[in-house]
């Protein structure tokens, strides 16, 4: 494992400990290590800038006080180091900005971007830091007072301290986002349709060749609900074949060696296995056994074990078979937006996602959106935890639906005693 260093510089000794003592063990991908890593860094050089001896304060039983709280957490707002690529593209972004006439984002004014991250990357690193900070706490407090009596009995100090630091999270503009209408979801089916004619020359995410895999690709969003990263992430033995039904498993592989992907695509959510509709099964079996083999635009599709290929040059001599990329989906989905008329409204690959999610709760909620069966049946379909409140924040169609509902129920209450005091 690599030496972990502070922004200093200075070799970091407990962090590198929490990474490969602690984190390892949860198979987090090398991405997601570095980032934690680089968070406890940013924390143990707050503690020597501010003279801080963590051992010395547990044993000592001196709690931190909420002005260190605050200090701590405008630390964390800072950007890294000057000449880092964060530093680098706040800048471009507030050039951008202000190329456009934009003079604030949010709450922050423009000048201060290349200064200081976002609000939901500060409280990220928040969360990040009380983790490190109760990993601490546990660790310190084994070697301050071996005896577990005395432990038990102890202040745990850097725990306080982690509790006034979540206390101190900037408390950002929640933003409910609703999927496409079914209006909408039919004016994509139409564009993205294999026999729809193909775009003129030089959009080649809707070239003919190309249409089979991204009409596989979307429907399989669309009906599933998967994440971008998840969808890419899949391979050709994550197809499951068992009759007349298809199945897709979904697998977390932290550090694939088989990817050669510089921005590898990530499962955020659990594992599950997922059951396809009849029509994206039939368009994922076509794109796979008929198109995906095409060596002329794929290459020697069969050396690769991804479902999800790339197009390869045809004047390009390199014929090894590609993985579709992240910035790849992008493409599909920008040149989408292009192609769609305004009324189709802003295509993402997560906003299918909310779309699929809008499905499911109006199927479901005739239960009740209290019902513990539905909870589980959306936490397992989306790749929750058990037990997960995620899913209400997808729930917004279904609520205004529900609303609107109401309010017709009400008005025809309303209009039955309004006509029975006429009569």
């Amino acid at each position: 494992m690599p030496v972990v260093l502070r922004p200093d510089g200075v070799p970091a000794l407990m962090p590198w400990l929490w990474i490969d003592l602690d984190l390892r063990e949860k198979d987090l991908q090398a991405g997601t290590l570095g980032a934690y890593a680089a968070v406890s860094c940013i924390l143990e050089d707050w503690f020597a800038l501010r003279g801080i001896d963590c051992t010395e304060r547990l044993g000592m039983q001196k709690p931190f006080e909420d002005r260190e709280a605050r200090d701590l957490r405008d630390h964390l707002r800072r950007l890294t180091p000057t000449g880092s690529r964060q530093r680098r593209h706040a800048i471009a972004k507030r050039d951008r900005l202000v190329a456009a006439g934009r003079r604030e984002v949010g709450e922050e004014p423009i000048r201060l971007l290349p200064d200081i991250v976002s609000q939901p990357v500060l409280n990220q690193r928040i969360c990040v830091a009380a983790s490190y900070l109760r990993w601490l706490d546990d660790t310190l407090s084994r070697i301050v007072f071996p005896d577990p009596v005395r432990r038990r009995s102890i202040v745990h100090v850097l725990v306080d301290f982690a509790e006034r630091l979540e206390r101190h999270r900037v408390r950002a503009r929640e933003v409910r986002r609703e999927g496409l209408s079914l209006d909408q979801q039919k004016l994509l089916l139409a564009a993205i349709l294999p026999t729809t004619p193909p775009l003129p020359a030089g959009r080649s995410a809707f070239r003919q060749d190309v249409r089979h895999r991204n009409f596989a690709l979307i429907l399989l969003l669309a009906s599933t609900g998967l994440r971008i990263g998840e969808a890419l992430g899949l391979k050709l033995g994550d197809v499951l074949v068992e009759g007349d039904q298809v199945r897709i498993r979904v697998r977390r592989r932290p550090d694939d060696h088989q990817d050669p992907r510089r921005r590898r695509p990530q499962a955020k959510t659990l594992e599950r296995t997922l059951t396809l509709p009849h029509v994206a099964a039939m368009a994922l079996l076509d794109w796979r056994d008929v198109h995906r083999v095409d060596g002329d635009r794929f290459g020697d599709a069969q050396a690769s074990p991804f479902l999800f290929l790339a197009a390869i040059p045809r004047n390009e001599a390199d014929r090894r078979p590609r993985p579709l990329t992240l910035g790849g989906a992008d493409k599909i989905f920008r040149q989408l937006r292009d192609e769609l008329p305004p009324e189709a409204g802003h295509v993402t690959a997560h906003r299918l996602r909310h779309s699929w999610m809008d499905h499911l709760w109006s199927r479901l909620r005739a239960k009740g959106p209290q019902d513990p069966f539905v909870l589980d049946v959306i936490n397992y379909a989306a790749g929750w935890r058990p037990g997960s409140r995620q899913a209400e924040a997808y729930a917004q169609r279904a609520v205004r639906e529900a609303a609107d509902d109401f309010a017709a129920i009400f008005q025809k209450d309303l209009v039955s005693l309004l006509d029975a005091d006429h009569e």
